[in-house]
């Protein structure tokens, strides 16, 4: 078999074009991979700003209250403030899973 430099140089092409497809698609999939960390990140600091600063219990009158640090919000009272971790937990739950939340 006979391989002239013409089929040579073709090949060559052909495998530049593999390359740099295949340099495009990792650099993507590297992409992709730092932003699902950043957001896997970002949704443990939600659950660990909630376990740790949730809500308190208190008593009043001879009733427990549970208020929420973050609002105020007390005993099944929805939580309003934009800043309340529970507010910002309910967004990234619609975000994530694209039901409504009652």
């Amino acid at each position: 078999m006979t391989i002239n430099t013409e089929t040579l140089r073709s090949a060559s092409k052909r495998n530049d074009v593999y390359k740099s497809a295949m340099q495009g698609l990792l650099a993507w999939a590297a992409d992709r991979i730092d932003a699902q960390a950043a957001e896997i990140a970002r949704l443990r600091g939600l659950v660990t700003e909630m376990a740790e600063h949730g809500t308190y219990e208190t008593e009043y009158d001879g009733r427990m209250y549970s208020i929420c640090h973050g609002c105020g919000a007390q005993d099944g009272e929805p939580h309003r403030d934009p800043n309340c971790v529970y507010v910002r937990a309910e967004a990234a739950l619609q975000e994530k899973s694209n039901v409504p939340t009652v």
